[in-house]
């Protein structure tokens, strides 16, 4: 965030990768980044400052899926703004969808840990978009929050802001699809990695017979 196009792209190298897609972002803390590396195809749908959506495929595999990496408005006031950006790009692809990144709200208050209870409706709205979508929490292993302001005492804040969710689809094709919050002292932000596991044949909608395992 808040980094020139020059800065992302000499990044993109130093980690050794050699595909970027970057948009700048306009205002505090705006501005994202998708690094990637040769062994997968990423296909542009829609580009702004708080968001990438694409389509991604494996070489190794067959099906064409869909992931749109996001980073939330940080002001609670124009949260609304990300929740009906999520229901506009819903209609950009029909293919299994992976929704990632920097939300910048809770969906529950034990996912909160502060003084002061998170307000209610905030997370009533982030939970009524997701079931717009048709988009599931993915859970996760590791620490209970993401984020940490790192002050002392009671002004001491910890949420979980950052998560991955998903449509049905996409979790009934990567069943081990697994997210891990890393331990780390030099943001504000815990990491997330998430790793997809091994991967089911893909089959059409139709043609499924397995049950559906949602998070809640």
């Amino acid at each position: 965030t808040r980094q020139s196009n020059s800065f992302v792209n000499k990044l993109m190298w130093r980690l050794g990768l050699r595909h970027c897609i970057t948009q700048p972002g306009i205002g505090k803390g705006a501005g994202i980044a998708l690094f990637y590396d040769e062994s997968v195809e990423v296909i542009k749908l829609a580009v702004g400052p708080r968001y990438i959506d694409v389509l991604v495929h494996f070489h190794s595999s067959s099906l064409q899926w869909r992931c749109t990496f996001v980073y939330g408005e940080p002001k609670a006031s124009d949260r609304h703004l990300m929740w009906e950006l999520m229901r506009r790009l819903k209609s950009n692809s029909n293919a299994p969808w992976l929704m990632m990144g920097d939300f910048n709200e809770a969906m529950w208050q034990p996912e909160h840990f502060s003084a002061t209870k998170r307000p209610e409706r905030l997370m009533e709205n982030f939970r009524k978009a997701l079931s717009d979508c048709n988009l599931f929490d993915l859970g996760f292993k590791g620490p209970s929050w993401t984020f940490d302001n790192k002050q002392e005492g009671w002004r001491n804040v910890k949420t979980r802001l950052d998560r991955g969710v998903a449509s049905p689809e996409w979790s009934d094709y990567f069943r081990d699809a697994s997210i891990e919050h890393i331990c780390s002292s030099r943001s504000y932000h815990l990491p997330v990695l998430m790793r997809v596991g091994k991967r089911k044949e893909w089959r059409p909608i139709g043609e499924r017979k397995s049950r559906q395992f949602r998070y809640e």
